[in-house]
């Protein structure tokens, strides 16, 4: 919906929590790309502040969720958007401790995971994006169970390309992309901004079938934000506490990266450079 009243005024304080938001799977089945490319809505809050989405499932959204001003996004499952899973449109907005998973290519729309877009130019302020897992991989296609394979896709990380952000933080956030980036700030990060602790690797590895990218994280030159403890295929400098990883080196470091667990394995040397020790 669009998230007002009809134009009396924007509508506030108000939580939607545990509701299936856009289609079933039932729905989609039989649809064809462009069928489905028509019918999947967009699931936005619109002129709505100070108000939360809450435990819910999105799902075969065009976009999972546009966020505006005063809002958060905390423990949805978005799964099989046909465009960016959460679009940022304003200041002042949590995503916390979401799963987002799995994307479906019907048209030429490009698919973010979570981008942050407030119009051209427009600086955003005091943004945190944690301790969310992002992968554009699902887990009913890797274990080969009933699911939409035929309008597989791919996904790019988290990113901002338009807007200078103020007061960003991005911190112990999983991101698995397989689409050219895993995160990208194009413009300057700057105030209190941290990003920290972070894994951000590609979802489909360097010389197999899919690979298109590397995933990496980068920041705009005049940033100025704390850059540290963050694990990935391409990384800043920062602090110097970053880890560049291979992907030849993942087999130890994690869990099982075939099916995307990328916790971190009992005997990985990551645990050290996570925790400083």
């Amino acid at each position: 919906d669009r998230g007002d009243d009809g134009g009396a005024g924007a509508c506030t304080h108000f939580v939607i929590e545990r509701c299936l938001l856009g289609l079933t799977h039932a729905a989609t089945a039989a649809m064809t790309k462009a069928e489905l490319a028509a019918a999947a809505p967009t699931v936005t809050t619109g002129t709505c502040e100070h108000c939360e989405l809450r435990e819910n499932l999105i799902q075969y959204a065009r976009r999972g969720t546009i966020v505006t001003s005063h809002m958060a996004v905390v423990r949805n499952v978005i799964e099989f958007a046909v465009g960016d899973a959460i679009r940022i449109a304003g200041s002042h907005v949590v995503v916390r401790g979401n799963v987002v998973r799995g994307y479906l290519a019907v048209d030429d729309d490009h698919r973010d995971i979570v981008q942050v877009y407030a119009g051209r130019d427009n600086t955003v302020t005091n943004v945190t994006i944690e301790r969310n897992w992002f992968t554009s991989e699902h887990p009913a296609w890797l274990s080969g169970a009933a699911a939409p394979h035929r309008f597989k896709g791919e996904a790019q990380g988290v990113s901002a390309f338009d807007n200078p952000l103020v007061d960003l933080v991005m911190e112990s956030n999983c991101v698995l992309a397989n689409h050219h980036h895993g995160s990208t700030w194009s413009q300057s990060v700057t105030g209190m901004s941290r990003i920290r602790y972070n894994t951000i690797i590609n979802a489909v590895p360097e010389g197999t079938e899919g690979y298109v990218g590397k995933s990496w994280l980068k920041l705009a030159g005049d940033s100025t934000a704390v850059v540290a403890r963050n694990v990935g295929r391409v990384m800043p400098a920062g602090d110097g506490s970053n880890v560049v990883l291979q992907p030849d080196a993942w087999p130890a470091a994690f869990v099982d990266t075939s099916l995307t667990d990328v916790r971190l394995a009992p005997s990985s040397s990551l645990r050290a450079a996570a925790t400083g020790a």
